[in-house]
């Protein structure tokens, strides 16, 4: 009896060590979708956070040859028109501390985390991905969007 129940703890043991060790699998939402600001949405009554970018806030602004405009704005509108007539799939990487969804979300075929930073609406957020990078690179380097203009960093 006592070795069927060293049997039982083992397996027991050895079942919760394998189950800690495979990912998680990822949560899926997808749906009719708003923009909320530039690097999140609402999905199917869903709040998402874009993974890997930041973007301006709602309110903040930029500056333009001595002009304030609004680029917060400007980017939500962005998002808006990426995902305008096309359901949203996003692929859930966790939770924020808002608890939104943190995702890669796609409309209509195009990935609109890489999107946005590509066109310069959002910066890669190196603090959680290097991803974006590249596409960042190349929208500061054609001076898309906010790179078009003086701005503070979201994350600060």
């Amino acid at each position: 009896m006592e070795i069927h129940q060293r049997s039982w703890t083992w397996f027991a043991v050895l079942f919760a060590a394998l189950s800690l060790a495979q990912p998680s699998q990822a949560q899926i939402v997808t749906g009719e979708a708003t923009a909320a600001d530039g690097d999140s949405l609402v999905v199917a009554g869903r709040r998402i956070r874009l993974f890997g970018i930041d973007a301006p806030e709602l309110a903040q602004s930029c500056t333009k040859k001595g002009i304030a405009w609004n680029c917060g704005e400007q980017a939500r509108d962005n998002l808006a028109e990426l995902i305008k007539g096309s359901a949203v799939y996003c692929t859930g990487q966790g939770v924020d501390q808002h608890a939104r969804l943190v995702a890669v979300c796609s409309a209509g075929g195009v990935e609109l985390n890489e999107t946005m930073v590509a066109y310069g609406w959002a910066l890669a957020y190196r603090k959680f991905s290097d991803a974006y990078v590249p596409a960042e690179t190349r929208a500061k380097s054609n001076g898309l969007g906010i790179w078009s203009s003086q701005f503070q960093r979201p994350s600060d």
